[in-house]
């Protein structure tokens, strides 16, 4: 039988659902993000956390096993930004990023910068 999962009410009810590593991680990419990029707000899309620039997608984030997915909804990014994410696993438009990942401050601002600069 498979479980539905509900779709959370907010961005805070599903960071509440998680356990400590997976909220603690999520929280300071998607605070990142927000204090980073004046604008941009986060929602519930598809029952996940997503920071968004106007009516554009900018981020999604979900919380997996042993992981985050990243998906900054983008092939192009994926493959401009593959010298820097060899340490990373990643599809055709996301990757995972590990528990215990030291925030890349870096990273995180070149991608979204890169998502943002395709969305405006």
């Amino acid at each position: 039988m498979v479980m539905v999962r509900p779709t959370p009410q907010s961005v805070d009810a599903y960071l509440a659902s998680l356990d400590a590593p997976h909220r603690e991680l999520m929280s300071a990419i998607l605070d990142f993000a927000l204090a980073e990029f004046p604008g941009t707000t986060t929602t519930i899309a598809w029952k996940k956390p997503h920071v968004k620039l106007g009516s554009d997608y900018v981020l999604g984030l979900e919380a997996l096993t042993h992981h985050l997915f990243f998906h900054p909804f983008s092939e192009k990014i994926i493959t401009d930004f593959a010298p820097r994410l060899t340490d990373y696993k990643t599809g055709k438009r996301s990757l995972q990023i590990p528990l215990g990942w030291e925030l890349d401050t870096e990273l995180l601002r070149d991608i979204l910068s890169a998502r943002i600069a395709e969305v405006s």
